[in-house]
């Protein structure tokens, strides 16, 4: 199951009135293929900050919103993932993909999966693989420390 589903059952479980405050708060979009391409652009322009097709649809959205009315209410938008995720995306609005040092480290690191079955425990599995991961990351940054 995926963050996204583990997140969304979640919700569903704390009821109606932590969905409607949520609803309240939380807005989604959806715009153009033309547009996402024109966010980036603008974003780049703007601010020499390259988005992800992802995260150009909920900038697109704070642009509408600041061109149609002005407001001193603070937005937040989520960027989910790296541009350089996208290279396609970003040469198609002219731009130039940047991609870190970190994700080509990533093209030359072993692949790794786990077998989910549909009679397996999935909330389980991944809590025991967040708890390992955790554990990894606290051994390595206290050995590191030392």
């Amino acid at each position: 199951m995926c963050t996204h589903c583990l997140l969304w059952k979640w919700l569903c479980q704390q009821g109606p009135l932590v969905t409607l405050q949520l609803s309240a708060a939380v807005t989604s979009e959806s715009v153009s293929d033309e547009t996402i391409t024109q966010t980036m652009v603008r974003c780049w322009e703007e601010n020499q900050y390259l988005l992800c097709p992802h995260s150009a649809v909920a900038v697109s959205y704070h642009y509408q919103k600041l061109h149609r009315q002005p407001s001193s209410t603070p937005r937040c938008c989520l960027a989910p993932a790296s541009a350089a995720k996208f290279q396609e995306a970003v040469l198609t609005a002219g731009l130039t993909p940047e991609i870190p040092s970190e994700i080509l480290a990533l093209e030359r690191k072993e692949t790794r999966c786990t077998l989910m079955r549909k009679s397996d425990d999935w909330m389980l599995m991944l809590r025991d693989t967040i708890e390992d991961m955790s554990q990894q990351w606290r051994d390595r940054f206290l050995n590191a420390a030392e």
